[in-house]
């Protein structure tokens, strides 16, 4: 998921079992704020139910989920063409002692009256299962209210719900379309940060299928000047694939008379963000997220699209302006409007190296908080392979055993799944490949200072670069099997074929970062907690 900026604005954790985790104050929430963010630890009393939400306590059929997951043997999809009564956040929640599920919803433009709306969710139940989610409500009212629920039984105690809102107070810019046009330009990029985040709400002209739109930098226009990595699904069969693309977004339609009267030219959210794209030096890195949810009734077309896709500029150059463009020869509807915003820089770890290192990281400080988000931007050196492995480390742990991996990747257009008891977490590229590319690997662990839980962190990430087979995209969940406090978080590298652990280093400018909610909470500009997440 996107890094930030958040603001938390209301938790609630369980003090006995439940049958509902549920947030209902939304009195926090600042004025003009336009999109949700849900932190999840939460685990099951007994079995291995269904995690479910609902919105606004409505029961009715008014819900249309999908998914990909992965188990240690198996990825699969499911793709609703039916109402359901409730969106889906992961097919299995564990009961396990000490087994505490983690998981991010991202909701665009929650407040807007008279449209559906379109979550998206990572989620990952230890090593057991981790899936990513997107689906429609086709509620008209603003969201108010949000109700965890499970296929049978209770939430355990200490199970946890966390409610932010993406902070205004960090926008850039925000376009919005007043009449049908082609293209939203932002020239007010600033040249000291070092990520940026958008959130698009979009819908095109055209009536007879789907529509979608495209990012470019610097006027650059050409699909030969981006290289992309696409780990997806459509329509319930994955759909991954490699390729030379600028970074899409997707868009809702026109007025179409297939359609429900009230879905008819309906928006579309999508989101993601922009990593070291101010540096100079290295290409920087766009992950887009696309939680499509279309209408059924327009089959041949394809009504729904899920996924993930990493896309690198294959230019150093600093982006100073980025243009989004439609697609299809369609314009953007009234109404349309992307927000691009900066994220805050207050960490409780920033580590960039200046020479090679095996090891990246470090002590956090301080070491309180619900939530902590890291990110790794890195590149080895060895140059027999073009991927290496980066390694968690918790607390100086290098045990194996302790640490449960399990992913769902694809290299080029294949689908596969992996799962062990090992340290390694996500491919980084290597001095195998051309100078400049780096690889993401954006992490999340929430709750990582409670004793009564082992700690899950699940990620997205790996680099769109080396062609088809050799680029790499990539979900994951790993557990690392120690209740302890979480005071230290270290990224290492190791190649299986090389050597032992310590014989591959990170390259120079390879960067690790950790923040948590409480990192800014005494700033003046940012009262209340950020949180930085992929």
């Amino acid at each position: 998921m996107i890094p930030g900026p958040f603001k938390v604005v209301a938790t609630t954790e369980l003090a006995s079992d439940n049958s509902t985790l549920t947030l209902s104050d939304f009195s926090g929430i600042p004025a003009g704020s336009k999109s949700l963010a849900i932190f999840l630890s939460v685990k099951a009393s007994s079995g291995t139910p269904e995690l479910r939400l609902r919105f606004n306590s409505d029961t009715s059929s008014n819900y249309y989920p999908s998914y990909f997951t992965a188990t240690a043997t198996t990825a699969a999809t499911l793709f609703s063409t039916t109402g359901n009564s409730y969106y889906i956040v992961s097919p299995v929640l564990s009961s396990t002692a000490n087994y505490y599920g983690s998981g991010t919803i991202i909701i665009p433009h929650y407040g807007q009256v008279g449209y559906s709306k379109q979550p998206c969710s990572q989620f990952g139940d230890s090593e057991n299962r981790v899936t990513m989610s997107n689906g429609r409500w086709d509620g008209s009212a603003a969201i108010s209210r949000l109700d965890f629920i499970l296929s049978s039984g209770n939430f355990s105690s200490g199970s946890v719900a966390m409610l932010a809102v993406i902070d205004e107070t960090y926008l850039i810019e925000n376009k919005t379309a007043t009449y049908d046009n082609y293209t939203m330009s932002f020239s007010g990029i600033p040249s000291t940060s070092e990520d940026l985040v958008h959130v698009s709400w979009l819908a095109g002209t055209n009536v007879g299928h789907g529509n979608a739109g495209y990012f470019t930098v610097n006027g650059d226009n050409s699909d030969g000047s981006y290289t992309a990595q696409w780990l997806s699904m459509g329509n319930g069969a994955f759909s991954s694939s490699y390729g030379n693309a600028r970074p899409n977004v997707t868009a809702g339609s026109g007025t179409d008379a297939l359609g429900p009267t009230n879905l008819q030219g309906r928006f579309q959210a999508s989101f993601g963000w922009i990593q070291q794209y101010s540096n100079g030096t290295t290409y920087p890195l766009f992950t887009m997220y696309y939680p499509w949810s279309m209408d059924a009734p327009w089959a041949p077309y394809e009504t729904n699209y899920l996924g993930f896709e990493l896309v690198m500029r294959l230019n150093a150059a600093a982006i100073t302006s980025i243009e989004v463009y439609t697609g299809f020869g369609h314009n953007w509807r009234t109404g349309s409007q992307v927000s691009i915003y900066k994220l805050p820089r207050a960490r409780i770890l920033n580590h960039e190296l200046s020479s090679t290192a095996n090891v990246i990281g470090g002590s956090l400080t301080p070491t309180t908080g619900d939530a902590m988000f890291g990110n790794l931007y890195g590149r080895t050196n060895i140059a027999v392979t073009p991927v290496d492995n980066s390694m968690l480390e918790f607390n100086d742990d290098t045990t194996t055993s302790n640490y449960n991996w399990l992913t769902m990747y694809t290299t080029g257009s294949s689908v596969s799944v992996f799962a062990a008891a090992v340290r390694r977490f996500m491919s980084v590229p290597t001095d195998y490949i051309a100078a400049n590319v780096y690889g993401v690997s954006s992490m999340h662990v929430i709750k990582p200072h409670k004793t009564d839980r082992h700690k899950t962190v699940v990620a997205t990430g790996g680099s769109p670069y080396g062609g088809s087979g050799l680029s790499y995209a990539a979900l994951v969940s790993n557990r690392w099997a120690n209740t302890s406090s979480i005071t230290k978080w270290e990224m290492g590298s190791y190649y299986d074929t090389v050597g032992s652990y310590g014989t591959i280093s990170y390259n120079a400018k390879t960067h690790f970062q950790v923040e948590g909610t409480e990192a800014l909470a005494s700033a003046a500009a940012t009262s209340g907690f950020f949180l930085r997440f992929l």
